[in-house]
């Protein structure tokens, strides 16, 4: 049988991957756009401006290591992270974002963990302080920690992808002569 604190934990970790996959979402969503953006101005500079075949060669290369670096960075590291791959929010760490979220959860949450690591440390009390700690997580467990974070919110953010791919659409099809040439 799972114990209460378990159960505490176990809503706590839930959170953790919420949070994680809306950090996975929110960097695909803005990888997305920063690489439409880039590849935007790479192939409208390359239309007008005709470099040679040096310049055209570094932006290319530049272009494929500022992808690399975005990608990376706003998803692999989150993704590692979600499937617990990578740096993890500690159980206090998320223990504060929760308690930021829910303002009456806060000092119950953080002092219960802190309960529970008193009673590790000190097993002769043991008995005191669980009764604390089963005291304070029954206060604790109606709330949905998971809750706190709403992926729905990225919705808001797929605005930043829709417009620089909006302007490569109305390019290709206003004038498809300036993305042929200029991605060539």
């Amino acid at each position: 049988m799972e114990s209460n604190y378990d159960q505490l934990i176990s809503k706590v970790n839930e959170f953790i991957q919420k949070f994680y996959l809306n950090k996975l979402l929110q960097g695909t969503i803005y990888a997305s756009a920063l690489l439409l953006v880039l590849y935007l101005f790479l192939f409208v500079f390359v239309y007008y401006a005709n470099p040679g075949i040096a310049l055209k060669t570094a932006l290319f290369f530049t272009f494929v290591i500022a992808a690399i670096i975005i990608v990376v960075l706003l998803i692999v590291n989150p993704a590692l992270s979600y499937f617990k791959l990578g740096k993890n929010l500690s159980i206090q760490q998320a223990a504060l974002l929760i308690g930021n979220h829910f303002f009456n959860v806060k000092d119950k949450l953080i002092n219960t963990l802190q309960l529970k690591e008193l009673s590790d440390k000190n097993p002769k009390d043991n008995m005191l302080i669980m009764a604390g700690i089963d005291q304070k997580i029954m206060e604790l467990k109606p709330v949905p920690f998971a809750s706190a974070i709403r992926l729905k919110d990225n919705r808001r953010y797929i605005k930043y992808f829709l417009a620089p791919l909006s302007v490569i659409i109305l390019i290709a099809v206003i004038s498809p002569a300036i993305l042929r040439e200029g991605t060539n």
